[in-house]
């Protein structure tokens, strides 16, 4: 059978964040739904954006409502896609004031709870168990160039280093890769790149031997992450392995609903009312049959999808292992 595989350094948390989903319409009454759909339409959210979140039956009663709702000058301003650089001011709230528990939201561990030593060492056994569950995959794995995505302030890059011949660690904010910088043990050996962009224009074609992103794309709006998982492809080896995390969908039905909703200005303003500035570990996911559907695309070679328990409670997640 397939291996199976739980990073260490990924337990279930409770964080700040908020918390919602795409809706499964056949779950909820139609008085419910059709307000919905109703308010949907009005904040410009697609019937084909809905449909490839699961929403079904629901997509199409957006139609219905779609028009004239969506002209109205003053929602149309609230329905504002959120951008790369709201995620990225987001985040360096966290690195600036609790680096470590933005990484790892492990409760106990907030207001500078983390030391060093324990919070590094989740990251040692995680790549430790990441190695091993490859390796049980039956593929080979070549110890050239890896690239840690989302490597905050290199909790699994520094792991990386250990094992690989060079090591880039990749990170959105600016306050992250400066503390990456300074507690870097490996010199040269391991490099941090600040990317503001929503692709790896950093990196050339086919550079790395091995990428791996864990508990990252979880955080940032759908378009992003598919962008993101297309570049992983671009910028991996032939012959390379590509070893990426992901949520699925909220797994209450009423979660989903909201869902749709979270990529948007107007949920931003919510955000700011309820949490003023503090940052907010926001939870997004691409359905399991898109990321399928996405690689299928591009014609790699998909080695595994395990279920995975590294997301929020609320979410199901997969990890993916692809090679080219």
């Amino acid at each position: 059978g397939r291996p199976s595989f739980r990073p260490s350094g990924a337990p279930s948390k409770k964080m700040t964040h908020t918390s919602g989903g795409a809706a499964v319409a056949n779950l909820a009454p139609t008085s419910l739904i059709r307000p919905l759909a109703k308010a949907a339409s009005i904040l410009g959210i697609t019937a084909g954006g809905m449909d490839c979140l699961g929403l079904g039956r629901l997509s199409i009663i957006i139609n219905e409502y779609a028009g004239a709702w969506q002209h109205t000058p003053f929602l149309s301003l609230l329905s504002f896609p959120m951008k790369l650089k709201d995620v990225q001011e987001n985040w360096n709230k966290f690195g600036e004031n609790d680096p470590l528990w933005g990484i790892l939201a492990w409760p106990g561990k907030e207001d500078g709870g983390w030391d060093l030593e324990s919070f590094f060492a989740t990251g040692e056994r995680e790549i430790a168990e990441v190695l091993a569950y490859v390796q049980g995959l039956g593929v080979a794995l070549r110890r050239g160039v890896a690239l840690d995505f989302g490597c905050g302030v290199g909790r699994l890059s520094q792991a990386l280093a250990a094992h690989f011949e060079q090591v880039h660690g990749v990170d959105i904010s600016p306050a992250m890769i400066a503390k990456a910088q300074e507690l870097n043990r490996f010199g040269e050996h391991c490099q941090y790149h600040l990317n503001d962009r929503d692709d790896l224009h950093l990196f050339a074609d086919n550079h790395f031997d091995t990428i791996y992103s864990n508990i990252t794309l979880q955080h940032m709006p759908p378009r992003f992450a598919a962008a993101y998982i297309r570049e992983f492809l671009r910028v991996l080896k032939p012959g390379g392995i590509l070893l990426f995390q992901i949520p699925s969908h909220p797994r209450q039905w009423w979660r989903r609903i909201l869902q749709p909703l979270k990529p948007t200005a107007l949920w931003q303003h919510y955000q700011r009312l309820r949490y003023g500035e503090a940052p907010v570990m926001a939870m997004y996911g691409i359905p399991k049959s898109r990321v399928l559907r996405l690689l299928a695309q591009q014609h790699v070679r998909l080695l595994d999808v395990a279920a995975d328990e590294s997301a929020d409670v609320h979410w199901s997640s997969f990890r993916y292992c692809v090679t080219k």
